[in-house]
């Protein structure tokens, strides 16, 4: 394989000279009594600029264009004739004198040294860049997790009035209990946080009953509310132990149990529902957020939502939302 399809660093592909032709010729001989075009004598007098020791622009002052030209084309060929690697693949290039073998006075490069110093220092960029993330994650954990009690069973259910004076609260005998606070412990979630999901877990559990059709309604119908279901329920697969996951799977669905636990995702640091026109829903993702999208399992099968996710996340920065 040709060492230049791996993509030489910056500081092999600048050459001697800084033209962009990589060593070549830039300064062709001009015809007799020709005269050099005025993008050729500006090329010129750049090239002076850059490739002639102390350089002083009085140098050329008085001078006539053919002149200019003429002394761009000489300083040119001196380059050229120093470049060692002229006639070879390195022409132009600037090879570290670590990676040059000199054999009976005939230099060549050691590529396969040049490869693999290449690839070691493109693993410690990216090694510095994982760490860079550990660190801001473990930082970011550690803000979240500070209100958290020291235990799950440290979290109290606090009872509520209804507006007819009821004191009402959920029982820690129910199921359901051991997975509020275990959930919350996992999501780092305050005592007072804690205290608004459980409330809000009650509220809705007083009005359980109506029908999924009528509540998928409100959720922007059954297509958009049957997403968001599978969205919660994949959320809770993912972050749940199995039996805090059955008592949850047992909860009847309804638009406030649906808005409840989105609201506790939310909490948790996943990014809101938001929904798109044609069908589907995009989160309020980073550029960060959509590369890992498209760096999964699910991207590379072609799994139609990751691809609409990923579609309209970028469809959403493009519009600086």
């Amino acid at each position: 394989m040709n060492l230049f399809s791996y993509g030489l660093p910056k500081y092999l592909r600048q050459g001697n000279d800084d033209t962009g032709n990589n060593g070549g010729e830039t300064f062709a001989e001009l015809q007799a009594n020709a005269q050099p075009t005025s993008e050729q004598l500006t090329a010129a007098t750049d090239y002076l600029s850059k490739n002639t020791q102390n350089w002083d622009a009085k140098t050329i002052e008085g001078k006539k264009p053919g002149e200019v030209y003429g002394m761009a084309r000489a300083r040119e060929q001196e380059i050229l004739k120093a470049d060692i690697w002229r006639g070879t693949p390195w022409q132009g290039t600037k090879v570290p004198d670590k990676f040059v073998i000199d054999k009976d006075g005939k230099k060549s490069v050691n590529a396969s040294e040049l490869v693999k110093s290449y690839g070691e220092l493109e693993r410690r960029q990216f090694t510095r860049k994982e760490d860079m993330r550990k660190e801001i994650e473990a930082e970011l954990n550690q803000t979240r997790m500070k209100d958290r009690p020291e235990s799950p069973d440290k979290y109290e259910f606090e009872k509520f009035k209804l507006k007819d004076g009821t004191d009402v609260g959920l029982d820690d005998k129910d199921p359901v209990a051991a997975w509020f606070r275990n959930t919350a412990w996992d999501m780092g979630l305050s005592q007072k946080q804690f205290n608004d999901i459980a409330k809000g877990y009650m509220q809705q559990e007083m009005l359980r009953g109506p029908k999924w059709d009528d509540e998928a309604k409100t959720l922007g119908g059954s297509e958009q509310a049957d997403m968001r279901l599978k969205r919660i329920d994949g959320f809770m697969r993912g972050n749940a132990p199995q039996e805090v996951y059955d008592a949850f799977a047992s909860i009847p669905a309804t638009a406030s149990m649906t808005k409840l636990f989105e609201h506790i995702m939310e909490l948790a640091g996943e990014p809101a529902w938001q929904p798109v026109e044609g069908g589907g829903f995009v989160e309020n993702l980073t550029r960060q957020d959509i590369q890992k999208l498209q760096n999964s399992p699910e991207y590379r099968r072609g799994d139609p939502v990751t691809l609409k996710k990923v579609q309209a996340g970028f469809r959403q920065l493009a519009k600086g939302t």
